[in-house]
């Protein structure tokens, strides 16, 4: 494999690695499509054994759906006390709601008023008696959404050459004031030369 290839693809490991070994830290990956930005946070997440969840977008998917997803991330990550990475992509966001629950998760771990009373009571429920044996905090709620924190990883990948883009950022202020930033242009000429080359070889 071409060294240029190599270099690129361990620089852009290497820094998803750096940031998601990281407790709460989130990453916004900006590049054009084809990039490798997807597989290698799932090689990373695999490597430091976190989970890797990302929404399955079908055409019926809604606010409803996505809701679902959020709760069940916030479940994982909350209650059971699981390391995951949300992962979403420009083609998953098919509302601005989307992103500013996204942002609302980045900046305060909660999202305000994504549970109604009824959901949240036995949710922590589950939680009294770590509660109890935690001073710093001066309810359960409180416990829960410091849980979140430590847990959740969010990634967004997301093409700057996308109309929304600059819109998108300046409508959700922790993407770009709570993630780390990790620029990707796409690969290099000697890079793009190289694989071209061998899938031509495959042909052949």
């Amino acid at each position: 494999m071409d060294i240029h290839l190599i270099d690129e693809i361990l620089d852009l490991i290497g820094y998803t690695e750096r940031c998601l070994s990281q407790s709460g830290e989130s990453i916004l990956l900006c590049g054009r499509s084809g990039c490798g930005r997807k597989q290698s946070v799932q090689l990373v997440c695999h490597l430091l054994n976190i989970e890797f969840f990302s929404p399955n977008i079908s055409r019926d998917y809604g606010m409803k759906k996505y809701k679902t997803d959020v709760k069940q991330v916030l479940y994982w990550t909350g209650i059971e006390d699981k390391t995951i990475c949300f992962f979403m992509e420009d083609h998953q966001i098919m509302e601005d709601q989307f992103l500013e629950y996204l942002n609302s998760l980045i900046s305060a771990g909660e999202v305000p008023g994504l549970y109604t009373p009824e959901e949240l009571e036995p949710l922590l429920v589950s939680l009294k008696d770590e509660f109890q044996s935690q001073y710093e905090y001066t309810t359960p709620f409180e416990y829960f959404v410091s849980r979140i924190k430590k847990n959740l990883r969010i990634v967004l990948s997301l093409n700057y050459q996308h109309p929304k883009f600059i819109s998108n950022c300046a409508s959700n202020p922790a993407l770009y004031s709570k993630c780390n930033i990790i620029w990707s242009e796409g690969w290099c000429k000697e890079s793009c030369q190289t694989i071209a080359r061998n899938e031509l070889r495959e042909i052949e």
